[in-house]
Order: structure tokens, then sequence, then C-alpha cells
């Protein structure tokens, strides 16, 4: 019987090096923890360009996922699935943040901010994009 979980992994550039560490963990940690040891194999994913973390969901090729929070809440409405972790901060905090930051002395609040051109990361990112957008559309 074959017990290698295919996980799919949607992480933003910046954090790739996540991908073998978290799948060795799964291997070594938790895999180990059966008997026989599971195995869990890496399969990328992305939200453009090929392979679309969507399609991995609509076509069975994967077994669990491991996303941002913005792109789960989407497959939950979409796909019969449901969370089963999340990161938990040593402070013991889970949370979403985004950051909207400025030249030393020119913004001191969010209503500085109108009338300014404002650059966000990409717009399909729940912390590049879319909490700030909220929050500058929020108050005006």
């Amino acid at each position: 019987e074959d017990r290698t979980f295919r996980t799919a992994f949607y992480i933003p550039q910046v954090l790739d090096g996540w991908k073998p560490v978290l799948t060795a963990y799964l291997i070594e940690e938790v895999g180990q923890q059966y008997d026989p040891p599971l195995n869990f194999t890496a399969i990328p994913a992305n939200y453009e360009g090929a392979p679309k973390m969507a399609d991995l969901i609509s076509d069975g090729a994967v077994d669990f996922i491991f996303s941002t929070a913005d792109f789960i809440a989407c497959f939950q409405a979409v796909f019969d699935i449901a969370p089963l972790a999340t990161v938990v901060h040593l402070d013991g905090s889970v949370r979403e943040r985004g950051v909207i930051f400025a030249r030393v002395g020119s913004v001191t609040g969010l209503d500085d901010l109108k009338g300014k051109t404002v650059s966000s990361l990409d717009f399909h990112s729940l912390t590049g994009y879319a909490l700030q957008s909220r929050a500058l559309t929020e108050i005006g």
C-alpha cells in the first residue's frame, strides 16, 4: 500500500525555503509516528501559471495543501475542503498582517495617504495588497 501523501505548497517566492523544511518535518516527525511510516512528496503550485493550486485540488492530484489564509478561504468556498491546522506564532497568536510604509516624516497616519500613489507587492496577495487596500478604502 502506497502511504505517500502528495502535498501541494503555495508559498510566495520569498518563502520557497520553507518547502524542503516542511517536507522534511512531515517525513521525519509526522510520518514516523505511524507504522508503517507515512511519506510525503512536495508538489509545487502557483496561483497563476502552471500548475495552478485550484487545478491540482479539482483534479485530485494532491492529498493536502499548505497555503496562505486567503487562498484557503477561497478554496473552502469552491471545494469541499477544510483547514486542519494553522501557523501559531511563538507568542501564541494567529495572524495575517500587511504593512504600509513610507519615507520617514512623509506620512504619520493613513489619512496622510489620501491623494498619494501607493504601490503594492501583488494584486492577488492578502498581505501584499488586500489588507492595505481595505484599510485605505475604509478611510476614503
